[in-house]
C-alpha cells in the first residue's frame, strides 16, 4: 500500500475522467494503491482502485 503521510488532497486537482456513480452512500474498500509519477515528471500522484461492496 502507498504511504500517505504528508499527502495533502487540497494541493491536487480532482480526476474527472471516470463516470461518477449515482449520489448516495457506499461502503468501499481500496483494492490497490500505487504512487505514480506525473507525466511532467515533477511530482507524483496516488492511484487508487476502489471496489463498492455495499450501497
Amino acid at each position: 500500500m502507498a504511504d500517505l503521510r504528508g499527502f495533502d488532497a487540497q494541493t491536487v486537482e480532482p480526476n474527472d475522467s471516470f463516470d461518477p456513480i449515482p449520489n448516495g452512500d457506499y461502503l468501499c474498500i481500496i483494492t490497490t494503491s500505487e504512487m505514480r509519477p506525473t507525466k511532467a515528471g515533477d511530482g507524483a500522484y496516488l492511484e487508487l482502485e476502489l471496489q463498492v461492496i455495499e450501497g
